[in-house]
């Protein structure tokens, strides 16, 4: 992509915004397999909850915030870059990154939400929440959408296409708002 006038930006996020127009179908898909992951951690939270207790946070622990949101952002970045370009196989990837990251959430907020009034808890989730989950529905709807290509008779070139147009729309979309939710998530 490059940008040499600001009618060459807006070009590109006119061509994204077309790219999640043609991508509907598989957001509403992402929503859904996300709600059903959100009940299953709902149902199965305390199982859900020795899963998650194993997982090493040090390197989010640092007393340096731009390490933090380095920290952050580089986590949040690949994974969902890495679920974005793995829904190329069928898009199985990113329905199963859709139900565990419902599962997961639902399961820490019941589990927390038994020892803390949810009015303690509101302000720690959703400032970041509100940037961070966007983007991860954007990227993982964006992996079913280039995996719904593998499902059908595309031609290889229209496929090539859709990963092109997806890419623009993880760039230009998706990266801005981990970059913010990093930013937010790290504050002390």
């Amino acid at each position: 992509m490059h940008y040499r006038s600001p009618r060459d930006i807006r070009r590109h996020y006119v061509l994204t915004l077309g790219t999640i127009r043609r991508a509907r179908a598989s957001i509403a898909l992402a929503l859904g397999l996300t709600l059903m992951g959100v009940t299953v951690g709902v149902l199965q939270a305390d199982w859900l909850r020795g899963s998650l207790a194993s997982f090493d946070l040090t390197p989010f622990r640092s007393p340096y915030y731009y390490r933090r949101v380095f920290a952050y952002f580089s986590h949040n970045a690949l994974s969902n870059y890495l679920v974005l370009w793995l829904g190329r196989w069928r898009g199985i990837v990113p329905a199963l990154d859709l139900i565990a990251n419902g599962a997961a959430l639902s399961a820490v907020i019941t589990v927390a939400m038994r020892t803390h009034p949810i009015s303690e808890l509101f302000p720690l989730l959703v400032p970041h929440g509100v940037f961070e989950l966007p983007a991860n529905l954007t990227a993982s709807a964006l992996g079913l959408w280039v995996g719904a290509a593998a499902w059908t008779e595309v031609p290889l070139a229209s496929r090539r296409k859709r990963r092109r147009r997806a890419n623009r729309v993880f760039l230009l979309v998706v990266l801005p708002l981990l970059v913010i939710a990093a930013a937010i998530e790290a504050r002390p």
